[in-house]
This record gives structure tokens, C-alpha cells and sequence, in this order.
């Protein structure tokens, strides 16, 4: 069974599974809420970077209207900062944010630590205002050993021009470096309403979002390819309109590199005032067969148990 254990020197939850082991940071201190190791026991292997924390939330984003927006105006609040409550019990934690600002929304992130090799997220915002095209940002930043890979969706001239040649499945493509995005992230959409959302102002202080191939399925993950091991990250294609990434790279000076985020854009649409939303999302770590197959089954294991689309 899944262990949970509160370290107070360090202020970090001790977890343990049949096939993992890791730390939570409940609070805000640097480097953040969220997973701050995650090692595959069997082999040894560190997921999380050494600097930063995966399963954190980033920012609250909506769409701000007029020309003239900039970041600060989509900004609805950083979880990273503010002050919170936790609560635990044997194999989950909960995380409830107090206001920042009127304007704000109310938010509460649960984790919990499941056999054999498994961390579900559950977030829950209740807006105060309207807010459009909403979006809670899931960060991850993995060691920057591993390589990035995304499940990206055929288009249909693809399809249609060579009949027979492709069929409408997934197509898993690992990250590299190419001069036409390098230093920024790489935004894969839903669909076409899903395009413009990251490249309406709301990133333009932090980051560039470039929207490239729509995604198939929203599963991502990193892995080290030589010992055979991935930490996979899922949702439901309705609690997420977008997935991003950044690359491999020689170059370790690269930020997308040496950061190596995946990234999950949650909720989406209009938040009314009162009502709240739920999305959620899943961590697996596995090993690798020669096919790869392991990510897509754990996914079909994921849509199965939470009802998914």
C-alpha cells in the first residue's frame, strides 16, 4: 500500500509505492508546490529537475479583452505564492488556497499516491468573476536527461492525399531542436477553437507559445530511452485544450532544454461566477517496451477509471 509520511525539517511529504518514491511539497517555498523527486526505484531514475518541481501549478489565465492586453491583465492569480491549507490523510494530500484577490478564483489541488507507480491530481477552481478561456497552467519540469514526447494528430490532407497510407491514430513523435521554435514552448492544441487561446497576450511577459500540430490525445511524456523507463503525464480531452513542450537539444544553454517542461493547459471555455470546475490529471511511471506501448495503455487505464472521453 502507498505511503505517506510529513518530514517537518525539510516541510515536504515523504511518498512510497511498490514502484516509486518520491517527496511533495505542500508550501510555497522555493521550489514550489508539487512533486520535488520522483525516482523509479527498479532503476534509480531522478524525474524531477534538480531546481524545480513537477504537478505545480503556474498561473490562472483568461482571455483580457482589447488590443492593448498584456500578461498582467490575463493574470488571475500564481499559486505558487499565498497562503494555504493542507490537509492529509493516508495516501493524499489537499492543498486550499486562501483569496489573493477579490477578483481571484478559489482553488484546491488534491493529490494522491496510488499503486503501483501512479500520482492523480484533482483541481477545482470556483470563479468570483466571469472569466474567458480560462486556463490553469500544470507545470513539469523534468531533468533535462530525458527527452520529451508527444502524441500528435494527423491532418486530414495528410490522410486524404495518400489514401491508405496513414490512419487516423496518434502519432508519437519525440521533441527535438529546430531553428524554426527554438526558445520557446511548443503548443499543441486541442482543435481549431484551442489555436489562438496561448497566443492571445496572456503569455507575452513570460514566454512564446507557438502553436504547431494539434494533439491526438493529451499524453505526454519524458523518457530515458537506454534504461527503458518514462514518467507519463495525462488528462481528459475535456479538462485540457492544450498540451506543450519543450525540446531536446545539444545545446544545454538552452532554456527548453535545460528547463525540459511539459505542460498541461486545463479547463478552458467560460467560468461562471459561483460554479465550480474540476480537471484532472495523471503522473505514471513505467517501463518501456520495444513499441513504446506502455503510455497509450495507461492512458486507455486512466480514461477507463475516471470516465473520460
Amino acid at each position: 500500500m502507498a505511503t505517506l509520511d510529513y518530514r517537518s525539517d525539510e516541510k515536504v511529504y515523504a511518498f512510497e509505492t511498490a514502484e516509486i518514491r518520491g517527496t511533495l511539497r505542500p508550501g510555497n517555498e522555493f521550489p514550489h508546490h508539487g512533486l520535488t523527486h520522483l525516482v523509479h526505484k527498479a532503476t534509480g531514475i531522478e524525474f524531477v529537475h534538480p531546481l524545480y518541481a513537477i504537478l505545480n501549478l503556474y498561473r490562472f489565465m483568461h482571455h483580457a479583452a482589447g488590443d492593448a492586453a498584456t500578461g498582467m491583465d490575463s493574470d488571475l492569480g500564481n499559486p505558487r505564492q499565498g497562503e494555504r491549507n493542507v490537509e492529509a490523510d493516508a495516501n493524499s494530500v489537499t492543498l486550499r488556497w486562501a483569496l489573493q484577490d477579490p477578483g481571484h478564483p478559489e482553488v484546491s489541488i488534491r493529490y494522491a499516491i496510488l499503486e503501483p507507480a501512479t500520482v492523480d491530481m484533482t483541481v477545482t477552481v470556483t470563479p468570483n468573476a466571469e472569466a474567458h478561456d480560462f486556463e490553469t497552467l500544470l507545470a513539469c519540469y523534468f531533468d533535462p536527461v530525458h527527452v520529451p514526447h508527444v502524441y500528435l494528430a494527423r491532418d486530414r490532407f495528410e490522410l486524404e492525399d495518400e489514401p491508405g497510407r496513414f490512419a487516423d491514430e496518434p502519432e508519437l513523435a519525440p521533441v527535438n531542436v529546430n531553428p524554426v521554435f527554438r526558445g520557446g514552448v511548443l503548443a499543441y492544441p486541442r482543435d481549431e477553437d484551442s489555436v489562438g487561446i496561448s497566443v492571445d497576450g496572456r503569455w507575452r511577459d513570460i514566454a512564446r507559445f507557438s502553436p504547431v500540430r494539434r494533439y491526438k490525445l493529451p499524453v505526454c511524456f519524458q523518457a530515458d530511452r537506454q534504461q527503458r523507463v518514462a514518467a507519463v503525464l495525462m488528462s481528459c480531452p475535456e479538462d485540457c485544450f492544450a498540451v506543450s513542450s519543450g525540446y531536446d537539444s545539444p545545446d544545454a544553454r538552452d532554456r527548453f532544454h535545460k528547463h525540459n517542461p511539459l505542460y498541461l493547459s486545463l479547463f478552458g471555455g467560460t467560468l461562471e461566477p459561483g460554479v465550480p470546475r474540476t480537471a484532472r490529471a495523471r503522473l505514471v511511471v513505467t517501463e518501456l517496451d520495444d513499441d513504446l506501448s506502455q503510455p497509450l495503455e495507461h492512458y486507455a487505464a486512466f480514461l477507463a477509471e475516471t470516465g473520460g472521453a
